[in-house]
């Protein structure tokens, strides 16, 4: 997630007059700051910076509807570009709008070519959308301008622990509890990791102590429920598929793939195969949609009944 404390730039506004905003914001007590915010508009109405603040902390909430609107406004009043777009990356990568975040992402260094931030997370773009060799250039860039940088070598952290050989994914993990990143944040990312990996219990104690340093974190919150109510294997045999897709680079690697084969087979007048396998391939999606909740429910299911 984008890193508020790094989009600080000077306005002309009462300062002292913001200073428990801007505090609440960095100690990420988001629910208080937008109410905090809200107060402050009536007053402020055409204040760029507050509704970028304000827009900022409902994408912390995942209100990604009403995110967008305030930072557009924020853009509107003629707020920093180079943030805004950033943020907005962000608000169009947690709704899986890649080529929009793409073009938010691509805006952002428009202004700021060396925005090391922006490229980490422009390299986390190219990774889903399955550009691994993009991916990996703009992140090693990211790293060449700010190695101590602890949001750059968070993000490393996380490429290198999809997919990526055991050995490289030892060293990020050692660069990465070595960074400056907060506690609170090692901890998600260290659950999240572990989660990926197929370890459960490991991942739940990682959530368990960051849950208990910031109780408002809706995300902690659904993943501790999650686990509560039985998580899932992830080695699960019904979901073979999702793994499937993962190892030939994701989602949309996965589409991609299976457009190329039905129109190949459309080019070579194999006209009944190209409509059977496009008719397979979207059970297949649709199955690695449905998986998931299928595999919950019946974990739930033989935990009621025990």
């Amino acid at each position: 997630m984008v890193n508020y404390e790094d989009t600080e730039v000077n306005e002309n506004y009462e300062e002292s007059s913001f200073e428990v905003i801007e505090y609440y914001c960095k100690i990420e007590k988001y629910a208080r700051t937008i109410e905090l915010v809200q107060e402050k508009l009536d007053e402020h109405i055409e204040n760029g910076r507050l509704w970028y603040i304000l827009g900022f902390s409902h994408l912390a909430m995942e209100e990604y509807d009403q995110s967008e609107e305030q930072l557009k406004e924020a853009l509107r009043l003629g707020y920093s570009e180079e943030f805004v777009y950033y943020t907005l990356g962000h608000v169009y990568l947690k709704t899986e709008r890649w080529k929009k975040a793409e073009e938010a992402f691509l805006e952002s260094l428009r202004f700021n070519p060396n925005n090391e931030g922006v490229l980490a997370d422009y390299a986390f773009l190219m990774k889903i959308m399955g550009h691994r060799k993009k991916a990996r250039q703009l992140i090693n860039k990211a790293r060449e301008l700010a190695p101590e940088n602890g949001y750059v070598i968070k993000i490393h952290f996380i490429l290198e622990g999809i997919n990526s050989p055991e050995k490289q994914r030892v060293l990020a993990l050692e660069q990465y509890m070595n960074s400056n990143d907060s506690e609170l944040h090692k901890l998600v990312n260290l659950g999240n990791h572990a989660f990926h990996h197929n370890k459960e219990k490991e991942a739940q104690e990682y959530f368990r102590q960051a849950f208990l340093l910031n109780p408002e974190n809706k995300s902690i919150l659904s993943f501790l429920e999650f686990f509560e109510l039985g998580g899932f294997e992830l080695g699960h045999p019904l979901l073979a598929p999702n793994r499937l897709i993962e190892r030939v680079g994701g989602p949309a690697v996965a589409w991609l793939i299976g457009i190329v084969i039905y129109f190949s087979l459309i080019v070579l007048e194999f006209n009944s195969a190209a409509i059977l396998f496009i008719q397979s391939f979207f059970v297949f999606v649709l199955y690695t949609w449905i998986s998931l909740p299928l595999v919950k429910l019946i974990k739930i299911w033989r935990n009621k009944n025990g």
